[in-house]
């Protein structure tokens, strides 16, 4: 195919909302969850209000914000994408890298790569140390073009899914619990190792649920709406598993799920149904776990998996 000029700047909101919009929803329509598609439909619908009423937007502002990169052909078409999102990693700047994205048409001409690199430059100038980003493990061809960019795999991950129809049965040998204080230190290691800081930004993490302190204690013994650590005791008194539950305002709720590493697997799948039969409401259940052996738990009390994730990052 024959090469286009093309031009890569920062993205400019108000002007590529809507073209963002269509080129991420074509991109990744098949793992897109309604939520997603929501989002996207809004914020396409937004970018066309704000071109057909220009003077209107300029007064009351754009309504959604987002950072990163378009790739925009000689007409000044969007043809690329990637959004970047700040995170700090041991008090280090970091960047996450999202929607990476190239319209079919204008594949396999070393667009992605240059935006990457235009992002690298741009990051390495503010100080940043890292880029991170996630890719699909069954497009096998994009972590090899991913390592061709300097990045290296730093986990693999499991996403599953309870859909909202799914039955679901608690069981009686299991007791569910807040967390108390004098548990929440094993909590926060055994979260730790259950999902690392890297990748914990595809869990819509939440530092402020972890602070330690008697408020935090006291707050986290209230159902407050979207939040809520408990631990599961068996019927000798002794720890299964903990988990914290998130609703999310789009999409599916979240589940963390950290089960004790000295359960074993069919009891841990009865505490998985009980938490699950306790916390689900009528949207579907998503929850991120490592690739392997957990999944079978998972998938034993009724999850689906939704796709294997692969997170790799690159240090600048």
């Amino acid at each position: 195919m024959e090469s286009i000029p093309f031009h890569i700047r920062p993205i400019e909101i108000s002007k590529d909302a809507a073209q963002i919009a269509v080129l991420v929803r074509n991109s990744f329509r098949p793992w897109l969850d309604r939520g997603n598609l929501d989002y996207l439909n809004d914020l396409e619908k937004a970018g066309i209000n704000a071109k057909k009423y220009p003077f209107w937007t300029s007064l009351t502002g754009f309504p959604y914000s987002m950072s990163g990169v378009v790739c925009t052909d000689e007409s000044g078409a969007v043809i690329g994408t990637i959004t970047t999102s700040p995170f700090y990693l041991h008090e280090r700047k970091c960047c996450l890298l999202t929607n990476v994205c190239v319209s079919a048409s204008h594949r396999k001409q070393g667009i992605a790569s240059q935006m990457i690199d235009r992002i690298a430059r741009s990051e390495t100038q503010a100080g940043t140390y890292g880029l991170y980003l996630q890719t699909r493990m069954a497009e096998s061809g994009l972590k090899d073009f991913y390592r061709k960019q300097g990045f290296s795999v730093t986990d693999y991950r499991e996403t599953r899914i309870l859909p909202e129809n799914g039955k679901i049965k608690s069981s009686p040998d299991i007791h569910l619990e807040p967390v108390p204080g004098s548990d929440i230190d094993i909590f926060r290691k055994m979260f730790g190792i259950r999902y690392p800081e890297t990748v914990l930004w595809n869990l819509d993490y939440a530092e402020d649920l972890f602070q330690p302190g008697r408020l935090s204690d006291i707050l986290n013994r209230i159902l407050t709406p979207g939040r809520r650590f408990l631990r599961a005791v068996d019927k000798n008194n002794r720890v299964t598993a903990w988990a914290a539950f998130q609703t999310m305002n789009e999409g599916q709720d979240v589940l963390w799920f950290i089960p004790n590493e000295n359960t074993p697997d069919e009891l841990l799948s009865e505490t998985l149904c009980s938490i699950c039969a306790q916390y689900r409401g009528r949207k579907a259940l998503k929850a991120d776990v490592p690739a392997g052996n957990s999944g079978k738990i998972f998938q034993s009390s009724g999850f689906s998996l939704q796709q294997t994730l692969v997170w790799m990052w690159k240090r600048l």
